[in-house]
């Protein structure tokens, strides 16, 4: 029997100025054991990313890297999930670094309730003074935690276009390796796959137990002019089309409960109101009458039943009238 607890998938595309960071902080963790496994996807890059993967690998044996051509996040994803080993299975991206606590209090949170399917930990975007909140793994109680059902985290993960929060990103949650090794990331989309992907688990097992510790655990770092690897065309196709809209339509044909089936619906609205004024002009007659089609069939819905802030829906509403007045972003 394998002693890796978790596998971590990292994604890596021409990121070479921080994935150095992104891998020490993984080799350099406080608990002693080398509970877990890193598996690296290079995704073609086309700078030293692949040589400083391959280095850190010659280095310590718990990491393994795979080399591909360039296919985007999610094709890179499902290349590393049937290699993984550990009970529960976790992401993170190349840009981005963990706490050196991580493993401790994770290895901790199993321990204490082994019979959790996903835990959802806290993150942050820059570090106070450079440094990481400690914590004492000894006083973590079960008691402490919050429940969450796989409907309400779902209603989190919609609630947010930004997908912010606790909700919509899957570095911030570790998964039990059997539940979702088999459930593949959507290749064909190029945005929102963390999105479609973890809608999909919810879905599929709508009385898993989920538990969020209140510990920050994961930096979350958004560089100028660097985005994780994508499929071309990033945003919107080459008709118009954003892929926000895709996904979400992508999303009705899983297995849904009415409440996260009309969510998802109302967020169809509001990206279509946004595809539609910010590239109304560039979209061909079939696109523009495709998107205003679904503006039609969601609007009263979105108004009326969107959890969505007000100033959302006053953002929702003027982009509708700007783009029915032929007022676009993009001229």
């Amino acid at each position: 029997m394998s002693d890796i607890l978790f596998s971590v998938i990292v994604l890596a595309y021409n990121c070479e100025k921080y994935i150095t960071k992104c891998l020490d902080s993984y080799c350099n963790q406080d608990y002693p054991a080398k509970n877990f496994e890193l598996l690296i996807t290079d995704d073609g890059s086309t700078d030293k990313t692949g040589e400083i993967c391959d280095s850190y690998a010659e280095k310590f044996p718990f990491i393994k890297v795979f080399h591909t051509k360039n296919q985007g996040t999610s094709a890179a994803r499902n290349v590393a999930l049937p290699h993984c080993q550990g009970k529960y299975i976790t992401f993170c991206d190349s840009d981005d670094f963990v706490s050196p606590q991580l493993i401790a209090i994770l290895t901790r949170a199993v321990e204490l309730d082994p019979a959790s399917d996903m835990f959802v930990f806290n993150y942050c975007t820059s570090l106070i003074n450079n440094k990481w909140p400690v914590y004492d793994t000894s006083s973590m109680k079960i008691s402490d935690w919050e429940n969450i059902t796989s409907e309400n985290l779902s209603l989190e993960i919609l609630k947010n276009p930004k997908i912010g929060g606790v909700g919509g990103f899957t570095w911030n949650k570790i998964f039990k390796r059997e539940l979702v090794q088999k459930i593949l990331f959507n290749a064909n989309l190029s945005v929102m796959d963390d999105q479609y992907w973890l809608i999909k688990v919810l879905s599929t097992y709508p009385e898993m137990k989920i538990c969020k510790i209140n510990y920050c655990l994961y930096c979350y770092v958004q560089h100028p002019n660097f985005g994780q690897s994508r499929t071309p065309g990033r945003v919107y196709n080459k008709d118009g089309l954003s892929w926000f809209v895709v996904c979400q339509n992508e999303e009705l044909a899983l297995t849904l409960s009415p409440k996260v089936r009309e969510q998802i619906e109302c967020m169809i609205y509001y990206w279509s109101t946004g595809n539609l004024y910010q590239m109304g002009k560039l979209m061909t007659p079939e696109t523009r009458k495709y998107i205003k089609s679904l503006m039609r069939k969601y609007a009263a819905k979105y108004y009326f039943r969107s959890k969505h802030s007000i100033s959302l829906k006053l953002r929702a509403f003027t982009r509708h009238i700007l783009a029915l007045l032929h007022i676009h972003k993009y001229k």
